[in-house]
């Protein structure tokens, strides 16, 4: 079922919320693992947030974002001026991506999407379809995107203001279990599937292309990411962040140097993963 909206009033139905006062008692110290090396990857940063329980990361500039959905907070770390703060209270946040200089929130306790755009507020961005517990968005722009509806168990893409509802609960090909995450890649869209333990694929306009991960015993992949060339699957029950060229294909895995990986982020040449076990940030640089 397919149905155009225009852009203009999905703009104009940008709500201004005002921004949420810092967290106590969170403090950032430097990692003891920099310098651990694995194959290819060597870890260059490490930073320990106190009192967090990391779920999602992303990057914005010099921003590192780190969700938290047990304390509904969403904190930033500013790494050149070595500040820490609170974005987001009261919201649960599970993956995040930044697009355009905007970080995109979908909120899952709230059914709705929130964009900070690195000012002291963010906001609501009006979607013409119901949500039940919204975990990741991913796309170019606020027109053409791909939205995870995890508790429909569904993907909604947005193609130029025509939008497509993807999938239900099931094993089969075009259906769902729990996803997770989804992340644009060479014009297509990479959905975690999470209770099928495997990767997704769709075009841009909804339609199902293939899968891939089941072979690699996959146990509880949650995050994706890409750099243009690799995607990189978390998976904490693995505890291994997978890479996969974009046919699918496994090319590596790195396991030594994270720990229990919820969520990972590609960003200028470097790999950005949240360890769930000991409450780290690891930022990875890739041999070339």
């Amino acid at each position: 079922m397919k149905t155009i909206y225009n852009l203009i009033f999905i703009i104009n139905a940008l709500l201004i919320l005002s921004s949420c006062k810092d967290q106590p008692g969170q403090s950032v110290v430097i990692g003891e693992a920099v310098g651990q090396t694995e194959g290819n990857y060597t870890i260059v940063k490490s930073y320990k947030i106190s009192d967090i329980n990391p779920v999602g990361i992303s990057v914005l500039d010099n921003k590192i974002f780190v969700t938290d959905t047990t304390q509904k907070i969403v904190i930033h770390y500013n790494i050149e001026h070595d500040v820490l703060d609170t974005i987001v209270n009261d919201l649960q946040v599970c993956y995040i991506n930044q697009r355009m200089s905007k970080v995109i929130m979908p909120v899952y306790n709230k059914d709705s999407v929130f964009v900070y755009r690195g000012d002291p507020n963010y906001y609501k961005f009006q979607l013409p379809i119901k949500l039940n517990n919204p975990t990741c968005f991913d796309g170019l722009n606020v027109n053409n995107f791909a939205l995870v509806d995890q508790s429909n168990h569904r993907l909604i893409i947005n193609k130029e203001g025509e939008f497509s509802i993807v999938g239900q609960y099931g094993s089969g090909e075009e259906q769902l279990d729990t996803p997770t995450a989804v992340c644009l890649h060479s014009n297509k869209y990479y959905v975690v599937d999470s209770g099928n333990k495997k990767i997704k694929i769709f075009d841009t306009t909804g339609k199902y292309l293939d899968n891939f991960g089941e072979e690699d015993d996959l146990i509880s992949p949650t995050g994706i990411s890409s750099d243009r060339i690799n995607l990189y699957v978390a998976d904490a029950g693995k505890n291994q962040v997978l890479v996969y060229n974009g046919l699918g294909m496994l090319q590596d895995s790195i396991t030594q140097i994270v720990s229990q990986p919820s969520d990972v982020y590609a960003f200028n040449s470097l790999i950005y993963v949240c360890n769930k076990e000991g409450q780290t940030i690891s930022i990875i640089k890739r041999k070339m």
